[in-house]
């Protein structure tokens, strides 16, 4: 009888790097956010700090901590020997919108690299997200 491996690690990372455009759109726009008020009430006099209060705001702290993941597995990745090639293979895969994004075997091609080096490519970046995520 065969032991089944079980892959929640890997689930979990590749739902975090497939979700980061998003969080980081959204984190963009909560801290974009002007100082307009919506209750339809003139400006007071006081002084504001818009600029605090937009910084302020951020994600709460699961979707915050899956999109730190995603950046430093990004970042750590960028500064290997193969970083740029590394980069690209992320972006190809994760990063573009749904109706761009390539399959492994696909964005390998367009780099060019082997379909191996980006297998394991990919999994070295999905282990440093699941690092992270995990707090280690």
């Amino acid at each position: 009888m065969s032991r089944r491996r079980s892959n929640g690690w890997r689930q979990a990372a590749k739902s975090a790097a497939y979700d980061y455009p998003a969080l980081r759109r959204e984190l963009d726009a909560l801290q974009a956010g002007g100082g307009v008020t919506m209750d339809g009430m003139p400006g007071s006099r006081e002084a504001r700090r818009s600029t605090e209060d937009a910084a302020l705001r951020e994600l709460d702290w699961q979707q915050q901590r899956r999109l730190d993941a995603v950046e430093h597995a990004i970042r750590i990745s960028s500064q290997l020997t193969s970083g740029p090639s590394r980069v690209k293979l992320i972006e190809l895969v994760y990063l573009l919108p749904k109706d761009r994004q390539y399959k492994l075997e696909g964005a390998a091609m367009q780099i060019p690299v082997s379909v191996q080096m980006a297998k394991i490519w990919n999994n070295d970046f999905l282990l440093l997200v699941w690092g992270q995520l995990r707090g280690k």
